[in-house]
């Protein structure tokens, strides 16, 4: 897979930050996710998925700033199930010199949900993750949270494949608030993030 031509010498990107699910409404996919995707269905096939989801459409979510990815696979499906149990496999694996949950933290992953299951930064751990209280049990599709340093394309995931890194979300749109405290409330709410993930200038 792709991920595998990154330099294990290289230091691994801090955990991406807990915070809460979203603070605006940001209706672009944000760089970062795309490239995800892509490299994930390059490699493990697969639907196209969703990134964006309208700001209206129930409870908070990451979909509604472009940094979410549902990759539609069945895990009723022995050979799909198979491929998503893979790709978690490579995600939270130590690399070769032993740092832990590597690509997850190269590609600035918040949490994971698949078949009733949550991984997070928070517990480090697989939970539990049922329908009822959730909405979904997630046996159709694998969810994909990133924290802003990986949506934006500013981990060492994203530099290995000479993804451009930006700076502020792609195409803002404030659908909740205007004016300029509300670009501040958004620019805040970026930049508290930016700073735990590592910049990397370098190319494979």
């Amino acid at each position: 897979m792709p991920l595998q031509r990154i330099d294990p010498s290289f230091p691994v990107d801090d955990y991406a930050v807990p915070e809460k699910a979203r603070t605006g409404c940001v209706q672009t996919a944000q760089p970062g996710v795309l490239a995800f995707r892509d490299v994930v269905r390059a490699a493990y096939g697969g639907g196209v998925g969703g990134i964006v989801r309208p700001c209206t459409d129930g409870a908070e979510s990451e979909h509604f700033e472009g940094r979410a990815w549902d990759w539609p696979m069945s895990a009723t499906d022995p050979a799909e199930a198979s491929r998503v149990e893979a790709l978690l496999a490579e995600l939270l694996a130590p690399d070769a010199r032993g740092q832990a949950h590597a690509m997850f933290r190269r590609a600035g992953l918040r949490y994971l949900i698949w078949n009733r299951r949550l991984w997070s930064v928070r517990n480090k751990n697989w939970v539990a993750y049922d329908s009822p209280p959730h909405p979904s049990p997630h046996t159709d599709h694998v969810h994909f949270s990133f924290g802003w340093p990986g949506a934006l394309a500013q981990t060492s995931l994203y530099a290995a494949l000479g993804v451009k890194a930006e700076r502020t979300p792609v195409a803002v749109e404030l659908a909740e608030a205007t004016g300029p405290v509300a670009v501040a409330v958004v620019a805040l709410a970026v930049m508290s993030g930016v700073g735990l993930g590592m910049l990397v200038a370098w190319r494979l």
